[in-house]
C-alpha cells in the first residue's frame, strides 16, 4: 500500500513540475488540442467548437507544442479575419542541407534570415485553402517565381503537398476553421 502511495506521489510531482515549465497559454492550448482529438476518437456526432488564441497557439510553437524541420525556429503566427501572417526564423543551409544547387536564383535562399508570410486560410466542408499572398526575407519580398522554384527544389521532395496555393482535407473531422482577429475558430463535426 505504502509503495503504490509514493508511486502515485511521484507521478504528480512529475506531471506537476512538467506542467509549471509550461506557460498558462500553452497549457490552455494544450488541453484544448488534446479535446479535440478526443472528440475526434470519440462517437459523438453533436459537433464541437474550439477556439484557439493567437497567444494559445504562438506559446505552443515556442514551448515543444510543435516539433519544427531542422531550420525552423521561432515561428509565430498574427491572425486578422481571413488572413495569417506568420514570421520565423529559417536556417536555409539547414534546409536545404541535401539538396544543395548552383542555381543563381536560389543564392537568395541561404543563410539565417527572419521569414515573414501572409496567406488568405478558409476552412469550410473538411476541406482547408491556403493562397500564399507574400513572402519576404528579412524585409525583402521574394518574386513568386523564386517561390515556386524553392518550394518544387526542396520542400515537394519531402512534402509533396506543399505549394503556395493549396487545398486539402482537414484532419479530426475539421467541418470548419475560421480565421478572425488573432484567433482561429474551429468547428469538428
Amino acid at each position: 500500500m505504502k509503495i503504490g502511495f509514493i508511486l502515485l506521489l511521484l507521478v504528480a510531482s512529475a506531471t506537476a513540475q512538467n506542467n509549471a515549465q509550461h506557460s498558462a497559454e500553452y497549457r490552455s492550448a494544450d488541453r484544448k488540442i488534446a479535446a479535440m482529438d478526443a472528440y475526434d476518437a470519440g462517437a459523438s456526432r453533436a459537433g464541437r467548437v474550439t477556439v484557439l488564441t493567437d497567444a494559445e497557439m504562438n506559446a505552443f510553437f515556442a514551448e515543444g507544442g510543435v516539433k519544427w524541420p531542422d531550420g525552423v525556429s521561432d515561428v509565430k503566427i498574427d491572425d486578422q479575419p481571413a488572413v495569417v501572417n506568420g514570421s520565423g526564423q529559417v536556417d536555409f543551409d539547414k534546409v536545404t542541407a541535401k539538396n544543395r544547387s548552383s542555381n543563381p536564383m536560389l543564392a537568395l535562399f541561404s543563410g539565417v534570415h527572419t521569414v515573414r508570410v501572409t496567406a488568405q486560410l478558409m476552412g469550410i466542408k473538411g476541406r482547408a485553402s491556403v493562397k500564399v499572398q507574400s513572402v519576404s526575407l528579412d524585409g525583402l519580398e521574394i518574386p513568386r517565381m523564386a517561390l515556386e522554384f524553392f518550394i518544387e527544389k526542396y520542400l515537394q521532395p519531402k512534402y509533396p503537398e506543399a505549394d503556395l496555393d493549396t487545398t486539402f482535407g482537414m484532419p479530426d473531422r475539421i467541418d470548419s476553421a475560421i480565421v478572425g482577429d488573432h484567433q482561429i475558430t474551429i468547428t469538428q463535426r
